[in-house]
Parts: structure tokens; sequence; C-alpha cells
């Protein structure tokens, strides 16, 4: 199981949830999304105080959640959207030119932080923040329960819980 560390509040946050297990492929991405926003959110609290290797470790921390949460996507998530919508390229491909737009934010970012170029980091945050809510929310209010739609119980409740386990 992979952990992180909310860096802004110390509280430890897993790439699985501590309590009782998905069923769905919504409640638990939709929970990732959030979990990520907090840890973004120590990492910009800490360039905020100056804390430039504490803010390095939590945006690294953010990068390799985000980049895991988008690796499940497009390993997992979106292929069984495909299939069983009979969609091939649409949103599914929309989903996938946003994950390559968030992948450049990401690097711009990671590229402040190691020139110590707060502004840097700050236009790469400002560039996620342009793609990222309408990325999510898309997301979370058509892919998402579509894909749980599609799949019987047993599929849905299967594909959350390996979800929930990748690495």
């Amino acid at each position: 199981m992979s952990r992180m560390v909310d860096r802004s509040g110390g509280t430890p946050v897993s790439a699985a949830s501590p309590a009782a297990a998905f069923t769905t492929v919504t409640s638990y991405l939709s929970w990732d999304h959030t979990r990520l926003e907090r840890a973004l959110a120590g990492a910009r609290e800490h360039l905020r105080a100056e804390r430039m290797g504490a803010a390095r470790q939590s945006f690294d921390e953010y990068a390799r959640g985000l980049e895991r949460h988008m690796r499940v996507e497009e390993d997992l998530v979106f292929p069984v959207f495909e299939e069983l919508s009979g969609l091939s390229g649409g949103p599914v491909a929309v989903m996938r030119d946003e994950h390559r737009s968030i992948r450049m934010a990401l690097a711009m970012m990671r590229d402040g932080l190691e020139r110590d170029d707060t502004q840097s980091f700050g236009a790469g945050v400002r560039f996620l923040q342009s793609i990222l809510p309408e990325h999510n929310a898309k997301e979370e209010h058509v892919l998402y329960p579509t894909t749980d739609r599609l799949l019987t119980p047993s599929a849905r409740a299967t594909l959350a819980r390996r979800l929930e386990r990748e690495e």
C-alpha cells in the first residue's frame, strides 16, 4: 500500500482507505482526488513558509500520488469504460490529453522546486489549476459514474478493490 503524509497537518494519507473498502470506482477515485488536493496544499504551505526541503518532499509525494492516480485510470478504468460503452476515443481521448497537460504542469512545478524558483513553481500550479478542477469534475460526474453503471455490482466492487490495491 502506498503511503503519503499530508505535511500541512502531519496526517497520514494512504492510497488505500484506512477504513472500509470502497465498492465503486466513483467513491474510490473521488476520494483519491480529495487526498491528492490535501497533499498539494501541504506542499504549497511549506513553500509559503519557505521550507524548501519540506516543500520538495511534499511535492514529490503529491506528484507520485497523482502519477499513480492517472496510471490506474489509464490502465484500468479507461479500457473498461471504452470496452463497455463502445466509445473508443471520445471522452477517454480527452482525459488522456488532459493527463498529458497535467504531467506538463507537474514538470513545471518540479523544475521550479529544483531551482528554488517559487515563481516557476507557481506558474506550474496555475497551469495545473487551469486544468484539474474541470478535469476532476468530468471524471467524478460523468466518467466514473458511467463506468460504475456499466459494470455489474460484482465487477464494480472488484475493480474498486483493485484500484485501492494498485501501487
